[in-house]
C-alpha cells in the first residue's frame, strides 16, 4: 500500500492525472481484499484467541472503514475487555489512536491511555 501511495504521489506531482487515478484504483481495490482478508480472519480466530485482544481491535477498524459502526463499536468493547483482562501492554505509538477511537464509541470507560484500565 506505501508503495502505491508513493507511486500515486510520483503521478500527482507529474500532473499524470490518468496514472494517478489508475493507481489509486488499484490501491482502493487492494485495501477492499485485505478488509475481507483481515473480517474472514478476524471471524474465525478473534474469539479463539481471547489473549489476542488486538484481533478485536483490527476487526472493528475494518467493520468501521466499510460502514458497520455498530458491529464496529462491539469490536471495538471486546478489545478494550480484552487488554483490561489479559493487561497487554498498548504501544504507545496506538496509546492516543486507541483512546480516542473508545471516546467516539462512548467507551472511554472501559480504557485509560498508556493501557491501564479505571
Amino acid at each position: 500500500m506505501n508503495h502505491l501511495h508513493t507511486l500515486v504521489q510520483r503521478a500527482l506531482s507529474e500532473r499524470s492525472l490518468e496514472r494517478a487515478e489508475a493507481l489509486s484504483e488499484r490501491a482502493r481495490v487492494a485495501i477492499w481484499d485485505l478488509f475481507n482478508e483481515l473480517l474472514a480472519s478476524g471471524a474465525r480466530h478473534a474469539t479463539t484467541e481471547p489473549e489476542y485482544p488486538f484481533a478485536h481491535w483490527h476487526r472493528g477498524l475494518a467493520l468501521e472503514a466499510i460502514g458497520h459502526s455498530s458491529d464496529a463499536r462491539n469490536e471495538f468493547n471486546a478489545f478494550a475487555q480484552g487488554i483490561a483482562a489479559t493487561g497487554k501492554p498498548v504501544p504507545e505509538s496506538l496509546a492516543q489512536a486507541i483512546a480516542e477511537k473508545l471516546q467516539q464509541y462512548g467507551l472511554e470507560g472501559l480504557y485509560k491511555e498508556g493501557g491501564s484500565t479505571p
